[in-house]
């Protein structure tokens, strides 16, 4: 499906995202662990939803910006990136030749 969602104001210990088809989500708030998941054709602003650890995928074509202030794990496979903030401490990243993962 095709989707464009805003959430503001996320106070949890873990929250997930999961972006499959043609969309958009802005996230926004604090968290402790975030998982997130971009298949297909999506973008994910979630560099104001602060978080100490993050697991983040995108597969397909797509572009995820997420927060991660202790720990991330980062995977792209297909056409799209990433942009970690925070300066975690722990970084691990893989990715595919029309891949981008970059630490801020």
């Amino acid at each position: 499906g095709v989707a464009d969602v805003d959430v503001e104001g996320v106070a949890a210990d873990d929250f997930s995202v999961r972006l499959a088809g043609v969309g958009e989500i802005d996230v926004a708030g604090t968290c402790n662990g975030l998982t997130a998941s971009l298949s297909g054709v999506g973008e994910l602003d979630a560099a104001g939803l602060e978080c100490a650890d993050v697991e983040v995928r995108v597969s397909g074509i797509g572009e995820a910006s997420v927060y991660a202030s202790r720990s991330v794990d980062a995977n792209v496979s297909g056409i799209g990136s990433i942009t970690i903030y925070g300066s975690p401490a722990r970084v691990e990243k893989s990715s595919s030749f029309l891949a981008d993962i970059t630490v801020k």
